[in-house]
């Protein structure tokens, strides 16, 4: 992710699989590690000491997000991670930085991990989305045990950021849910 502004990351909101975690009630927990880290996680992928560790916790189920797929109507399980239980981060405008999110469970299907991630479009680090504070690059799908040496599919994140950032007192819209 790139910020075009200075923002406090807070938290993050992620779509999953209603069977994750081996079986279909989606009141089980889901167990998260979240990984953070200033730069590009291009060469280490599979350098746990290159990251560092900001949640290590249970995520809390939330409402159902949007389906990956935008043309789908159906709605995905959604997870958070608790806020209190993350480490923000301070992000700075123009630099880069890296996610990486593991689940502690896996499923029968090679392809079911924590997160439900969105085919990518177009090429690893280029932009996937942006607005006008945060831009979000295309990433990659890490199959197997934590930091694995390879990566399968050039992916999407498709959750939610929760950030804070300084607003103007000339903006119009001081108060906006992102």
């Amino acid at each position: 992710i790139r910020p075009s502004k200075n923002i406090e990351l807070l938290t993050l909101e992620l779509p999953t699989y209603e069977n994750f975690a081996n079986g279909s009630n989606p009141s089980e927990t889901r167990s998260v590690k979240v990984y953070f880290r200033q730069g590009d996680f291009s060469g280490v992928m599979s350098n746990p000491s290159a990251w560092t560790l900001v949640a290590d916790t249970t995520a809390q189920l939330v409402s159902p997000l949007q389906a990956a797929d935008s043309s789908s109507t159906e709605l995905d399980l959604g997870v958070i991670v608790p806020a209190n239980e993350f480490k923000s981060q301070s992000l700075q405008a123009g630099q880069v930085y890296s996610i990486y999110v593991a689940g502690e469970a896996t499923s029968a299907n090679a392809k079911e991990t924590l997160l439900k991630l969105k085919p990518a479009d177009g090429l690893v680090g280029e932009t996937s989305t942006d607005d006008n504070e945060i831009e979000i690059r295309t990433g990659v799908r890490l199959n197997g045990s934590p930091f694995p040496m390879i990566f399968t599919d050039p992916a999407d994140f498709n959750g939610v950021l929760h950030y804070r950032a300084e607003k103007s007192c000339s903006d119009n819209a001081l108060f906006t849910t992102t």
